[in-house]
């Protein structure tokens, strides 16, 4: 695995709704309908062995999989190389961070901008001191010590880091940084429509909806931030168009992603997985509400 796609993938994580679970299958990717789970080190071994959330009820990553195999937070460092005591040397993304005194890992992606903060490790934890449940960005300084962004409350410090091996993950020649907005988010997504509806609020933007479908304005400008909000969910595979200089186009693949995303996020019935975002109903309502 590319280093960039290891880090993009934990960024896709973070975003999309999840929580944290340390028991078996829900700290392995499970999806419960409205959430992902996962614990600190199963989700870093489940995105080195190829793990993509998707939004299918009932979904987990197997442990069949795990290309390291099942093995605990500590026995993954042991199996990093370069592992370091010296904080003031960290530098290259990707890099494998560890603690002993209360056994917990995260990765390190260098720094970056976040609301305002300045974050460096991504980590998925239930820290009371960090008001986190589930995948969170935080702060690693040159000591070592873990934060909740530069500057913020401490909750422990990093006992060590280590890379991972070539066969796992292929590492840039020279450390980067975090990659800026390679994920889709739903706010993204939300600031687009509103944008294109010439809204200020997610209320009026709903109240200002249409129908989209493979009928009913299907080359709509909505279409594109839909387009690309699906893919990040995993609902949808194919074109972006407009990222290509080409007219959105709601055709049968946005139709089947629809479909998914009522079934599998909004919770509607067989019948009204229809495949049509009906103005102010219950798809946009989910989309531009919660």
């Amino acid at each position: 695995m590319k280093q960039s796609d290891f880090i993009n993938t934990l960024i896709q994580i973070h975003d999309l709704p999840n929580l944290y679970n340390n028991k078996f299958p829900k700290n392995l990717g499970y999806y419960d309908g409205k959430n992902y789970s996962y614990d600190c080190w199963n989700m870093i071994k489940i995105v080195l062995s190829g793990y993509k959330p998707t939004p299918i009820k009932g979904y987990y990553f197997p442990t069949s999989k795990l290309i390291m195999g099942d093995v605990d937070g500590k026995t993954l460092l042991n199996m990093c190389h370069s592992r370091s005591k010296d904080f003031s040397r960290l530098k290259q993304a990707g890099t494998y961070l560890y603690i002993e005194s209360s056994p917990h890992s995260g990765i390190y992606v260098g720094d970056f901008e976040y609301f305002g903060k300045i974050y460096n490790v991504i980590e998925c934890t239930k820290n009371k001191s960090f008001n986190a449940d589930g995948v969170t960005y935080t702060y690693v300084d040159d000591r070592g010590r873990r934060l909740r962004y530069k500057g913020g409350v401490q909750s422990l410090s990093w006992s060590k880091y280590g890379l991972f091996p070539a066969t796992w993950l292929e590492y840039d020649k020279e450390p980067n940084p975090l990659p800026d907005n390679k994920v889709y988010t739903l706010e993204d997504f939300r600031a687009d429509v509103r944008k294109i509806l010439g809204v200020q609020t997610n209320i009026e933007a709903f109240n200002r909806t249409i129908t989209i479908s493979t009928i009913w304005n299907k080359h709509s400008a909505l279409v594109t931030p839909l387009e690309k909000y699906f893919k990040t969910l995993g609902c949808y595979s194919g074109e972006v168009e407009a990222e290509n200089g080409k007219k959105a186009d709601f055709g049968g693949g946005m139709k089947e992603a629809t479909r998914r995303y009522q079934k599998y996020v909004v919770g509607s019935n067989e019948r009204n997985c229809d495949g049509v975002l009906t103005k102010r109903a219950q798809t946009w309502r989910k989309l531009l509400l919660g």
